[in-house]
């Protein structure tokens, strides 16, 4: 433990800050989920309540980090959806690799969903979808995303367990492995269930809009 050595970076005028809407000085930015870039930066995705999740990337290893943007397809194209909700990216190489190939898990809508509002996170946090996405030397967003397809859902049922009820939530508290080559996500479905899923080359094979073959 003497070892450690603990500093808090990007902190007051220098955090990232995304203003939560109709409340400017207020930041919803959270939840950041970080993976590494075969150039060595770093790229961090946000949640936020803007109704899409928010990038930023740092060149010297988390000191500094640009501003925040909205996450886009890729450059120039339109933005991802997203309320606010986890929305963790991670890489196909594993935690230690920069392969240039990620998975980002979104649920492709701003949180107006089936009558629920951008509030209501009980409820609009479903389904996951998959945006499969790869490295894109020299563009301004240094990552593009194919475009999201279905990975999960539970067509709004309900879970009615002790200490849980009627929980709908797909929340995606999650964790990656990747052993052997094989990558795993492991989620809570409706923060009761402890499961994983084997996430394949599949996802990758697909064109960026062809979703008939979804797996």
């Amino acid at each position: 433990m003497q070892d450690l050595d603990i500093r808090c970076l990007a902190a007051n005028e220098h955090a990232l800050a995304v203003p939560f809407p109709g409340h400017p000085d207020v930041s919803a930015c959270q939840e950041s989920s970080v993976v590494k870039l075969p150039d060595g930066r770093l790229f961090c995705v946000m949640r936020t309540a803007s109704g899409s999740p928010f990038w930023s990337v740092s060149a010297d290893l988390g000191e500094t980090w640009t501003q925040p943007r909205r996450l886009l397809r890729k450059d120039g194209a339109e933005p991802l959806l997203h309320p606010l909700s986890p929305c963790p990216i991670y890489d196909m190489g594993g935690n230690t690799a920069c392969s240039g190939r990620y998975t980002l898990f979104i649920h492709n809508h701003d949180g107006h969903f089936q009558g629920y509002g951008p509030t209501d996170t009980g409820f609009h946090r479903r389904p996951v979808c998959l945006a499969p996405s790869r490295f894109q030397p020299g563009a301004e967003q240094p990552v593009r995303f194919d475009a999201p397809r279905l990975f999960m859902d539970h067509s709004g049922v309900s879970l009615d367990k002790p200490g849980t009820p009627g929980r709908l939530d797909l929340a995606l508290y999650s964790s990656f492995t990747v052993r052997q080559g094989k990558a795993v996500l492991w989620y809570p479905d409706r923060k009761f269930f402890l499961l994983g899923r084997a996430i394949g080359e599949e996802w990758f094979d697909l064109g960026p809009t062809d979703s008939s073959k979804m797996p």
